[in-house]
């Protein structure tokens, strides 16, 4: 099963064996209802007593970590979890690695490249579209230019307007 990077521990915080996490999604209850997570990159299963918002990032609790000094050595851990822990997605949201690899088409049936990235915006993210040549289409994630997601055919259907394609 494909394990998904959560978070990383940045420092300890106390003397309990609690630490600092920083997340790596911006949902304040993706956490709720983690029961393990695996850690490092020999992907240890560890049971989460906690996870709880402290400040701009999280305090855990892991099974195991009971003192400064084991949560010292958990420093710079990365965290992970199973694709089926993922929270499920109000209609309309997805996760980057569900939209990252798809093939993209005009509404025409002209095909464009690969959806290579996802640049994150202050009002809407932006798809970075790069063709077979390395050359970039840059698409505001808005429904005036995303048609249709097609997860089952690994298609993205977008309307582009003038100046968005070299040669417009």
């Amino acid at each position: 099963m494909r394990k998904f990077q959560v978070g990383e521990i940045i420092s300890p915080h106390g003397i309990k064996g609690e630490m600092k996490m920083w997340p790596y999604v911006n949902e304040k209850n993706f956490f709720d209802n983690i029961d393990y997570l695996y850690l490092g990159e020999n992907l240890k299963k560890t049971k989460v007593n906690f996870i709880r918002p402290f400040k701009s990032v999280f305090l855990i609790s892991l099974d195991g970590i009971l003192s400064m000094n084991d949560a010292e050595l958990m420093r710079k851990v990365i965290l992970r979890i199973d694709e089926d822990q993922l929270p499920k997605l109000e209609n309309g949201k997805y996760y980057f690695f569900q939209l990252l690899g798809l093939e993209v088409f005009t509404e025409s049936e002209q095909y464009l490249g690969t959806l290579d990235d996802i640049i994150q915006g202050a009002v809407n993210d932006i798809y970075v579209v790069r063709n077979k040549n390395g050359k970039e289409i840059l698409l505001p994630a808005v429904d005036a230019f995303i048609k249709i997601r097609d997860f089952e055919h690994n298609k993205l259907i977008v309307r582009l307007i003038e100046g968005m394609q070299d040669g417009d």
